[in-house]
């Protein structure tokens, strides 16, 4: 990671958060190890909040018994570790990363915890234009060639009250503004956010309020829509009883050598759980009614959710701090 200096050295905050208890995950493939192919042989460029709030990295092989992978020191994960940090920004406490390729080029993006604005941490420095957001959940997803699409959450005001709906940013545009998406309108107040790229459209995955068909009552579900707005987006079934109206962590990850696609979730117990759907050729999908639990994974309630799609067998891999753990683990989830 290179830095600018257009902001000199940036502010401490008085009490600095204490970011040990917050752990934020993107992971991605590093796109120079697509293409051999043995899934061994790639690797696995993983993100990561470190213990003063700032970025770090590390690599991993996508497919081994790597165990632990955040070492939190020096000699495991790149990065900078003074404390308090002055010379790049820190993230906002309990924020989120988010990682997409473009043309190549890995880019990571994170909220700053000085003005909430949303920044570009890697592989330079810098702060995305008209991009200052006010919760703290980002999501991402790449065509895997040129386009990209960055989303968050923003607080809005109608005839009909206060409501919350999503924006997305197109990331090979500096400067233009964030386009509401639409049928997002029902988005519950801080949801976690997820993204995926479907081979046609790009889609966002977030947290929703909404009448439940047989109580008639509100409920919380898991929701998926298009960014083009062709459709009005799917619920995932049975996602409202495992979450309970508790906010979930999301993540959701597509292989391209596939046409399903997989979103995880916690539940009100931190369980995590796998729904999948089908990506259809009208830019629609279908989340199957059962919801699978991943094998009694229990995510720390610290700690950020990623997942990425192996390309050679039917198999995700998630990474997250699991239990009581205080450090990233890797955990296979066959999914057929």
């Amino acid at each position: 990671m290179s830095s600018c200096t257009c902001h000199g050295s940036f502010p401490t905050p008085t009490q600095p958060p204490k970011y040990t208890d917050m752990q934020a995950i993107a992971a991605v493939v590093n796109p120079d190890t697509v293409d051999r192919g043995d899934s061994v042989d790639q690797q696995v460029i993983l993100f990561q909040s470190l213990p003063n709030g700032t970025l770090g990295f590390d690599q991993v092989q996508f497919n081994g018994d790597h165990g632990d992978l955040s070492k939190q020191n020096e000699d495991g994960v790149i990065g900078y570790y003074v404390n308090p940090s002055k010379m790049v920004p820190t993230l906002k406490f309990g924020s989120s990363l988010a990682t997409v390729v473009l043309d190549d080029v890995v880019r990571t993006y994170g909220v700053f915890e000085g003005d909430s604005s949303v920044w570009l941490l890697s592989p330079i420095v810098m702060p995305l234009a008209n991009a200052t957001i006010p919760y703290k959940s980002i999501a991402a997803a790449g065509d895997g060639n040129k386009a990209g699409r960055l989303f968050w959450q923003e607080k809005r005001s109608g005839p009909d009250g206060t409501y919350f709906q999503l924006k997305a940013r197109d990331l090979q545009s500096r400067d233009d503004g964030a386009v509401w998406v639409e049928g997002t309108k029902d988005s519950k107040e801080g949801t976690h956010l997820a993204a995926f790229y479907d081979g046609e459209d790009f889609w966002v995955v977030y947290q929703n309020t909404a009448e439940d068909d047989n109580s008639g009552e509100d409920r919380d579900f898991i929701k998926a829509v298009a960014l083009t707005g062709t459709t009005q987006g799917n619920i995932i079934p049975g996602s409202s009883d495992k979450i309970n109206g508790r906010i979930a962590r999301i993540a959701a990850c597509r292989a391209d050598n596939s046409d399903r696609v997989c979103v995880y979730f916690t539940d009100q117990y931190n369980k995590l759980h796998r729904s999948w759907a089908k990506c259809n050729q009208d830019s629609t999908v279908t989340f199957q009614k059962d919801v699978k639990d991943v094998k009694g994974l229990i995510i720390n309630k610290k700690s950020g959710l990623s997942a990425l799609a192996s390309p050679l067998d039917k198999r995700n891999v998630i990474y997250a701090v699991t239990g009581t753990n205080n450090k990233i683990s890797f955990n296979s989830d066959k999914w057929e």
